[in-house]
């Protein structure tokens, strides 16, 4: 049977510290998307999956209309993947170490096939698994955010190419007046009444809380 996935947009901030582009190695392995999909079936098998989705970094205009990635789509390099496990619990796993998506899917797969592996030989992998639980599902609302990760999170909402993401969130974190302006171009972008997504504009507010309060009240 082959794997049922969904395809979505990646949330707004990334789970944890991305990599920056600079950063992003070429693979140490060679792999064919078949093979991907064939290891992640059966891990997933496993795991008795329900729900799977891969969060990708796609633009408007690269999913069919069935939902799944159009041939011609070249979604960026960072990609999670999540679902939910037996006991109904959603796990999340994310990666962005690679250049090439499907680099990065690949070690998903490969890792979820060595905690299968961990287990076998009596380790308790359940334990590991534990931490992706904590992690957001694609579309998720990040409940606290730290002062970095809403600089970041503003940075992308107003439009920040993604190798600019950094530098723009640091200049967000020690300028108050470029926090306004970021967050102004953000508003305008994401309101739903602008065409925005209700999930984005959410996020946006909770960032510009903590922003604000990092600024001393001053936005």
């Amino acid at each position: 049977m082959a794997l049922e996935y969904s395809v979505t947009e990646l949330p707004a901030v990334w789970p944890g510290k991305a990599t920056p582009t600079y950063s992003r190695k070429k693979a140490p392995f060679k792999t064919q998307w078949s093979r991907t999909l064939q290891v992640l079936e059966r891990e997933l098998k496993h795991l008795n999956a329900r729900k799977i989705e891969m969060a990708l970094a796609i633009r408007m205009g690269d999913l069919r209309q069935d939902g799944m990635l159009r041939a011609d789509a070249r979604p960026g390099p960072a990609v999670i993947l999540s679902f939910v496990d037996r006991d109904g619990h959603r796990q999340a796993y994310p990666c962005d170490t690679f250049g090439w998506w499907q680099d990065n899917l690949y070690a998903i797969a490969v890792v979820l096939e060595d905690l299968r592996r961990a287990e076998r030989y009596g380790v308790q992998s359940a334990l590991l698994r534990a931490g992706f639980k904590a992690l957001p599902s694609s579309g998720a609302t990040t409940p606290t955010l730290s002062t970095a990760q809403a600089a970041t999170l503003i940075a992308r909402l107003s439009g920040v190419p993604d190798d600019e993401l950094e530098r723009v969130a640091h200049v967000i974190v020690v300028s108050i007046d470029n926090a306004r302006t970021s967050l102004r171009l953000a508003k305008a972008k994401t309101h739903p009444n602008a065409g925005g997504r209700n999930e984005d504009w959410t996020l946006l507010q909770d960032a510009e809380r903590i922003i604000t309060a990092h600024h001393g009240g001053k936005l």
